[in-house]
């Protein structure tokens, strides 16, 4: 965590090669749960890999997110990414994230010109009208993971990509 970041749980690999700039990943909970924890053991296989982590909620956070709670992240990083606490971020290499319920929040800031790509975890919009007006603003990469036709967001999923 950072005091000057509430509500967010960050992950970052614990050595970092001189002169690596860290790519940056805003990731949304699934459920909407703020807890930035409930992914642990991916968001700390991704940062691992040299990616800088920011996961909306604080670490065993209760209560629910909002797509606010990436704008917030996107707003502190870009204020502080390259400087005194984080000089090896990178922060105009933003990729946003979410699953289910993050999905849906990803979709919600689909405009932000801050960042160069989109990923929804088994998530997609519930009907057929707001499907095409999501994919209707699309205009940089997103990257789409789907558990299968047994997953309970297949069908959105599917709906999404058309």
């Amino acid at each position: 965590m950072d005091a000057t970041l509430e509500n967010h749980t960050l992950f970052a690999p614990t050595t970092i090669p001189t002169g690596l700039k860290l790519p940056v990943l805003i990731w949304g909970e699934g459920g909407c749960i703020a807890n930035g924890i409930s992914f642990l053991a991916l968001l700390t296989q991704v940062a691992s890999h040299g990616v800088f982590v920011i996961a909306s909620g604080a670490p065993g956070g209760t209560g629910t997110t909002t797509s606010k709670l990436m704008t917030d992240a996107i707003d502190w990083i870009t204020a502080g990414a390259g400087k005194k606490n984080y000089p090896a971020v990178d922060s105009s290499r933003i990729a946003v994230a979410g699953m289910s319920c993050g999905g849906l929040e990803v979709y919600e800031i689909i405009n932000d010109t801050r960042v160069s790509t989109f990923g929804i975890f088994n998530s997609g919009e519930l009907d057929d009208a707001s499907s095409k007006m999501v994919a209707s603003k699309i205009a940089k990469p997103i990257f789409y993971f789907l558990g299968g036709s047994t997953d309970i967001a297949y069908e959105n999923v599917r709906r999404s990509k058309a």
